[in-house]
């Protein structure tokens, strides 16, 4: 049976130091992605990975084939300015690259300090073009998501971003890849 590793963010895949080094010499997924999932804090180096890091993380899930890893929150896109929007970008193709890396695109507001529709829509957007629409699922982050806006917004926000996918796809984004990845299929 294959489990699921959900990884917080892809900050948390991608801190800098021993963690990061210790968790990607060791053979067991299980082990590695507890170690993983409990280094998961924010930190003011979250976002400052290098790209040996994240070439390291997208290994590990090359290493481990039959395991699904869930990056949680687009990746955290947290430093908004260009260059760190660049450095997000780069590393969620790194990670789109490994195919048993799925992405939740959830928490869009959380990491911007002046979010717009056209900011939420690039990231999502982004996130997909990485990932593909059937490794892509959207989610709302509640309850916590209320602290930056309300469900009814974070949905009507997510139809507006896939507007203009084919209703298949948009079934798989809202629904189906969700219910396949987490193995709910009776719901």
């Amino acid at each position: 049976m294959t489990r699921i590793v959900t990884i917080v963010a892809l900050a948390c895949l991608l801190l800098a130091g021993a963690a990061a080094t210790s968790i990607l010499g060791r053979d067991s997924v299980p082990a590695a992605g507890a170690a993983i999932v409990s280094a998961a804090v924010k930190s003011p180096v979250a976002n400052r990975e290098s790209k040996q890091d994240r070439l390291k993380v997208a290994r590990l899930a090359l290493d481990f084939p039959n395991q699904t890893f869930i990056v949680n929150h687009c990746g955290s896109p947290i430093d908004r300015n260009q260059e760190g929007m660049l450095r997000w970008k780069e590393g969620l193709k790194r990670l789109g690259s490994a195919p048993n890396i799925k992405i939740k695109i959830s928490a869009l507001t959380a990491y911007d300090p002046s979010p717009t529709s056209e900011s939420l829509r690039e990231v999502a957007l982004h996130c997909i073009e990485c990932f593909g629409v059937d490794r892509s699922m959207f989610g709302s982050d509640f309850p916590v998501g209320r602290l930056w806006t309300s469900f009814d917004a974070i949905f009507d926000g997510f139809k507006a971003i896939a507007r203009d996918f084919s209703e298949a796809e948009q079934s798989a984004l809202f629904h189906d890849n969700a219910r396949r990845v987490y193995r709910m299929e009776a719901l």
